[in-house]
């Protein structure tokens, strides 16, 4: 939707978490992270860590899992 490539997946250990890796334009990811911060309806985010790094290009799609 936002045109980004990377990849996201749920991380059980130690704690429950969500690792979002993604890459494209600044503003796209922008939104991206803006969305992360509000999260779906029934979730609950407490925190949201982020780190800026230059683009691989690993990514072809967007993946989940």
């Amino acid at each position: 939707m936002l045109g980004l490539t990377g990849r996201v997946r749920n991380l059980y250990f130690p704690v429950r978490q969500v690792e979002v890796i993604a890459e494209g334009p600044e503003e796209a990811l922008r939104q991206l992270l803006a969305a992360l911060q509000r999260g779906p309806a029934a979730a609950e985010v407490t925190r949201v860590d982020v780190r800026w790094e230059p683009a691989t290009g690993e990514f072809v799609d967007f993946a989940i899992g």
